[in-house]
């Protein structure tokens, strides 16, 4: 957050939200890869 309110404007906060929120999008797709996985094998 700190990183967040030293950047110079509006639109550089801007751009900084979309890069981490695709981050979370891409993380929250490789856990759920990872779990459907885990869940698949204790099912076997």
């Amino acid at each position: 957050m700190e990183l967040y309110n030293q950047l110079p404007n509006e639109e550089e906060q801007q751009n900084m939200l979309r890069i981490v929120s695709l981050r979370l999008k891409e993380l929250d797709e490789l856990y759920a890869k990872y779990m459907g996985r885990r869940i698949k094998g204790d099912a076997e």
